[in-house]
């Protein structure tokens, strides 16, 4: 059934964009919310579709331009999501329109301040987006982590209207010629055993979890394998520290993949060991509905996605935790099978793009579950 309104998202990346996990979230959301309600996209990032519209990637710039495009489209309700200048188109506009309804939403991990300037700057931002959000209906976060991360870091006191909005796995499940295509390439053998990381290359707190997966390599058996997909910015420093452990043979660096769940398939393990996650991993999510064992940091909200043991094995980012833990999956074929059918039945029930874009939309009734 159709909702009566419409929505406009005013975000930073686009659909066709280099967002990474906000891009995906937002690709999948989009994409539910359409089949409800009307939906407009305007855009910083990327390459628009017709869907969408680009704004100037000047910061102020898009504020004055995007506001002016909410008073021609004159929306029901207003997501925003992607810093203080998606933020204040909205904030004018419902200065205007105070029946318009409209919500804020949080991606981002904050990291904690190390410099003057550092703090200077984020209490500068505390100040803008309190401003701005005291407007707002509501402000949610991609997990609950997120939501305490955000005011222990002093980016934000939380206003008693939030929420959470989890993403929700959509996977493409790669075709046999893509599978035998990256087996032949990157030399895949049967008789070896292969740990996946998805993305850890592009972030610091994803690439130290990278590190530390390098580092169990020396203490797994000699058939182990490290892939780690995605070129990133991080990834000749890697490729540094993988030599440097004496273990550059046994890392496989595939850089970008159209579809990174080839990966995924060809994979006995799955490695999600990280010092920061901004919310739920939209990648961990898929994961689990491909159905591969998993091991993982017990940090942001990933907790929230796994239950551990059932569901995967949960650790503290320490060597000898992660390394015991893929070791005790390798020894166990049949925990593994086990694993992989409970954790895959697991996500399905209790995250999908309709219940998300039905849960935002009680948001935006103001009925907060």
């Amino acid at each position: 059934m159709r909702r009566e309104g419409n929505i406009t998202i005013i975000s930073n990346y686009g659909l066709n964009s280099a967002g990474g996990g906000v891009k995906v979230y937002t690709q999948n959301l989009f994409k539910a919310l359409r089949s409800k309600t009307n939906v407009t996209l305007l855009i910083r990032e990327g390459t628009p579709t017709e869907m969408e519209q680009k704004l100037p990637h000047n910061k102020f710039f898009y504020v004055a331009v995007a506001t002016k495009k909410l008073n021609l489209i004159k929306p029901t309700f207003i997501l925003s999501q992607g810093g203080w200048f998606t933020a204040l188109p909205a904030f004018l506009y419902k200065l205007k329109n105070p029946d318009v309804r409209v919500i804020y939403l949080y991606h981002t991990h904050y990291d904690s301040l190390t410099t003057v300037t550092q703090k200077i700057i984020r209490k500068i931002e505390k100040f803008l987006m309190g401003f701005i959000l005291s407007e707002f209906d509501a402000v949610l976060f991609v997990s609950r982590d997120l939501r305490r991360n955000v005011e222990e870091m002093g980016a934000l006191k939380v206003p008693p209207q939030w929420g959470v909005l989890y993403g929700a796995p959509s996977v493409r499940y790669p075709k046999e010629d893509e599978i035998r295509n990256f087996k032949h390439k990157f030399e895949i053998k049967k008789s070896n055993f292969y740990i996946l990381g998805l993305g850890l290359t592009a972030l610091k707190a994803k690439a130290e979890g990278a590190k530390l997966l390098i580092s169990t390599l020396r203490y797994l058996p000699n058939n182990v394998y490290l892939i780690l997909t995605r070129k990133g910015k991080f990834t000749d420093e890697l490729k540094n520290f993988a030599r440097a452990q004496g273990v550059e043979n046994k890392v496989i660096f595939t850089g970008d993949l159209e579809n990174p769940h080839v990966a995924t398939v060809v994979s006995d393990i799955y490695t999600h060991i990280t010092y920061g996650e901004g919310g739920l991993s939209l990648a961990l999510l898929e994961v689990m509905a491909i159905g591969k064992p998993i091991v993982a940091s017990n940090v942001g909200g990933i907790p929230e996605a796994i239950r551990h043991p059932l569901e995967g094995v949960l650790v503290e980012n320490e060597v000898n935790q992660v390394t015991s833990a893929i070791k005790y999956l390798m020894e166990s074929p049949k925990l593994r099978r086990k694993m992989s059918v409970i954790s895959k039945k697991a996500v399905n029930k209790r995250f999908s793009w309709k219940k998300t874009a039905e849960r935002l939309l009680n948001f935006f009734s103001y009925n907060y579950p």
